[in-house]
């Protein structure tokens, strides 16, 4: 028998010989026939993914470690690299002090166990990965420094929710976090769509590719202050040769703020920019510059309007100005 799917959930198929072996011997016994016929594996094989498909997505028991790792995922609605839809992206960051390495010796190395599940809002299964990961650092991390990896997933436009499990086996130490309601536009209907706000630092997190450039990919989405923010998302939906305007806003974050009391208050930075749309799908990067801004929350805004049809949208995410 053959195992499919990852290395902790296996479905065990029969491989075509067994059913034609199983064939030869119906004249002995029907048991023979039974076990040997091709709609019986295929619904053997179905219950299987059904089950394990009901069991990654619904089991009520949390998992237990004795060393939280105290994984900050995010996750990031992204049109495909080659165009042929959309993808997920999700980073995350684990802090460094919480890691035990395999050797201090340099290179400093890292083994990790990722798995991270993909389901819809009825919580079916439609994704999944399960690997063990390797890190090479410079040095052994410390605290205030952070192991930071991502997974990718192809999927249809829909609403999705999303589980992330880290874990080293051998230090009894994981931790998860889960993200819902995860919103993947269509990037290839013919009106105005945006991607998620990618953020990142330079020199900082990993590298992303988006077709055509690297993107730095931060999701702590903290700075320290007088730093800058790399700032990627898409448009789509604007026709090539359209001139389309952004707008990009900073604004403090106070305690006991509502979304009524933010989008009232004054941004400490506006930044606008005037373009021409290179075609219906468009990629943009920016550094913003938080020049004095004291530490604390703020909400970064980035809308954009078409300037043909008036049309725009907008996307936010919440940075940390930190000392």
């Amino acid at each position: 028998m053959q195992p499919f799917g990852a290395s902790d959930y296996c479905l065990y198929v029969l491989p075509d010989l067994i059913p034609d072996v199983l064939a030869s011997r119906a004249g002995l016994s029907s048991t023979f026939q039974n076990l040997g016929s091709r709609a019986s594996v295929d619904r053997a094989a179905s219950r299987g993914w059904r089950d394990m498909a009901e069991g990654l997505t619904t089991d009520s028991y949390t998992l237990q470690f004795r060393r939280d790792l105290e994984p900050v995922a995010r996750a990031y609605a992204l049109r495909d690299p080659i165009g042929q839809g959309s993808r997920l992206l999700l980073a995350y960051a684990i802090p460094g002090n919480r890691l035990e390495p395999v050797s201090q010796a340099a290179p400093v190395a890292y083994r990790l166990k990722v798995r991270a599940l993909v389901g819809t809002e009825r919580d079916s299964l439609i994704a999944f990965s399960d690997s063990v990961r390797s890190f090479r650092y410079r040095q052994e991390l410390e605290r205030g420094q952070f192991l930071i990896g991502a997974e990718e997933f192809a999927l249809p436009v829909g609403r999705y929710n999303l589980r992330l499990v880290v874990a080293q086996m051998e230090e009894e130490a994981g931790g998860s976090s889960e993200l819902t309601a995860i919103d993947l536009p269509d990037f290839r209907r013919p009106r105005l769509s945006m991607s998620d706000l990618v953020l990142g630092r330079d020199g900082l997190g990993i590298l992303i590719f988006n077709g055509r450039d690297s993107i730095p990919v931060d999701p702590l989405n903290t700075y320290p202050v007088g730093a800058r923010v790399h700032v990627y998302y898409e448009v789509a939906g604007i026709r090539g040769g359209t001139p389309y305007t952004t707008e990009i806003q900073l604004v403090a974050i106070e305690d006991g703020d509502d979304e009524a009391a933010l989008e009232g208050r004054t941004p400490d930075i506006t930044l606008s920019f005037s373009e021409v749309a290179e075609a219906p799908f468009t990629r943009v990067q920016r550094q913003v510059d938080l020049g004095a801004l004291r530490p604390g929350q703020y909400r970064l805004r980035v809308r954009v309007t078409d300037s043909a049809s008036g049309t725009s949208r907008r996307q936010d995410a919440t940075i940390a100005v930190i000392e």
